[in-house]
């Protein structure tokens, strides 16, 4: 006798709930008795579907307004800030860049260079090997005495002179005659690079030496006119409008171009 099974498989824990982002999604897989496949079915769970109503904001763009800075000709003088410490100027110098050297007296041996805030970026000695420059005759490091400087026209480096050097085979003391007591002293023109802050190049000043040819110039001059400019007193011949010729000024005294063209203006 044959006895028919029928098997009912029955998955009573096969529902995955999987949860997203806007709700549910209920997977249900169930099977049957004529041999087909399983069947899988997606259909949203009444019980656990969430609406969500998407918004949207827009933010504002921010504006950012800029006043560019007074040019410093048309600012008056005042003081900003005193920067103090083991310095005694004697001379200062704004590079452009960003940078700000002092050249420190005699007595210091250095260079001072800060940052356009005024803080100190980095002391500079004075002191060279001139050998490793190529300079024999000057054993051991030699002192300078930076006192005036130069910016290079693209920027990159400082020249500065020095008012005396100090070292083997250096004297007499530098003087403010230029000749001194004892003569000419030999002396050197520093390179500092403004990418290292570091004397990277040295140039002696003719050996110190008088000049080894006779130069002169000469000037010619009028007579001596102590009559001052008397503005009120001008008859001032403007060019028609549409024209570009010259202002032409009848006066008798010596006329300055810079107070002309401040009258016309």
């Amino acid at each position: 006798m044959q006895r028919r099974v029928i098997v009912q498989r029955r998955l009573a824990a096969s529902a995955l709930v999987v949860a997203l982002g806007v709700g549910a999604i209920v997977l249900v897989t169930s099977g049957n008795d004529s041999g087909g496949g399983s069947r899988v079915s997606a259909r949203p769970d009444p019980s656990t579907t969430t609406r969500v109503r998407r918004t949207t904001s827009t933010v504002p763009r921010r504006t950012t307004t800029t006043t560019p800075p007074v040019p410093a000709i048309d600012r008056p003088l005042r003081l900003e800030r005193t920067i103090t410490g083991a310095i005694s100027p004697k001379s200062v110098v704004a590079t452009g860049t960003g940078l700000v050297f002092a050249q420190n007296m005699m007595y210091r041996h250095t260079m001072t260079v800060y940052d356009d805030a005024g803080s100190l970026v980095k002391t500079i000695p004075d002191g060279v090997d001139l050998a490793h420059f190529g300079y024999d005759g000057h054993a051991g490091v030699s002192q300078g005495a930076p006192v005036e400087g130069a910016v290079s026209p693209d920027g990159r480096y400082f020249y500065v002179t020095n008012y005396s050097m100090y070292g083997a085979n250096f004297g007499p003391e530098g003087s403010d005659n230029c000749r001194g007591p004892g003569g000419l002293s030999p002396s050197f023109v520093y390179r500092v690079s403004l990418a290292t802050l570091a004397i990277d190049a040295v140039w002696p000043d003719s050996a110190g030496l008088p000049l080894r040819e006779t130069f002169r110039k000469s000037f010619h001059v009028g007579p001596p006119d102590r009559d001052p400019p008397a503005p009120e007193k001008w008859k001032i011949k403007s060019p028609k409008a549409g024209h570009v010729v010259e202002i032409r000024v009848a006066e008798g005294a010596t006329v300055n171009a810079n107070q002309v063209l401040a009258v016309v203006e």
